[in-house]
């Protein structure tokens, strides 16, 4: 691909794809599909489902850092901490991710509470600005709604609505989809877990998307997922827990483009 034409692409991919920006970047929920309103990232499920926030440890950082498609002018870099008491969560993520010629930088706000018998619900509040050469740049806020509630013992359900604002992109005027997500985590046998989530975007097919993770010892968990009408195949990763640390890893294959790998670390502070 030659050098002038490849910058060029790269700029037209992600305006394209600018929407889907705003999923988490995370290792673990990459490694599950993509999979979001159910899926507990330490400080990283400020990305996610906010209304998780009151299930992690105490205070956990976060680091994450991929290349999307293999691209090496395009990198993302994402970083988290968050403060969780049992009742309340809160947490703050910041997000990068572009080239020079187009960059997308996100900050995130969660909040959350539980409300009774392990029912919890939260808001994330964002503030996403694009960065394009030449054209200038702009930013707009976005808001989510998320809520975690348990059915029984073996089984839970989340769901977030993304963007329940409906936000515009600062003078166009184009107004950024609503999104709908929905999961229920099932406790099969011990040491594996089945995640079902629907995701549909306005106007849009939705999203089918299936999920596994098992833990063969304690430090270690295995993860795997596909879907339907998705632009990835499959998935795969693991993580490793040491003391307070762990380390996750996932792979994403896409249809037409090349694998992405995702690198994840987090630390829990007592």
């Amino acid at each position: 691909m030659g050098g002038k034409l490849k910058p060029f692409l790269i700029f037209f991919f992600y305006i394209l794809t600018a929407h889907a920006q705003t999923l988490s970047p995370g290792g673990r929920t990459k490694a599950l599909h993509s999979q979001s309103a159910l899926i507990l990232d330490n400080a990283g499920t400020v990305f996610t489902n906010p209304a998780l926030l009151p299930q992690l440890p105490l205070c956990t950082t976060w680091f994450n850092v991929f290349n999307p498609y293999q691209l090496k002018e395009v990198q993302s870099i994402a970083s988290a901490i968050n403060y969780s008491n049992g009742v309340y969560g809160i947490g703050i993520g910041f997000w990068q991710l572009g080239h020079k010629l187009y960059k997308e930088q996100i900050v995130n706000l969660a909040l959350s509470r539980a409300i009774f018998h392990d029912v919890s619900a939260g808001i994330t509040v964002k503030y996403r600005r694009i960065d394009i050469a030449r054209y200038g740049s702009a930013g707009h806020f976005l808001f989510d709604l998320g809520i975690h509630v348990p059915l029984s013992s073996k089984m839970n359900f989340g769901a977030r609505l993304v963007n329940f604002h409906n936000t515009a992109l600062a003078e166009s005027g184009d107004e950024f989809k609503r999104e709908l997500i929905s999961a229920l985590k099932i406790a099969t046998i011990p040491d594996i877990n089945l995640y079902i989530e629907t995701a549909h975007v306005e106007s849009q097919t939705p999203d089918l998307r299936f999920a596994a993770t098992y833990s063969p010892i304690d430090f270690l968990q295995l993860r795997a997922g596909t879907g339907l009408n998705s632009s990835e195949i499959y998935s795969m990763g693991f993580c490793v827990n040491w003391n307070r640390m762990s380390f996750d890893y996932a792979l994403q294959n896409h249809t037409y483009l090349a694998q992405t790998h995702y690198f994840t670390f987090s630390l829990e502070i007592k």
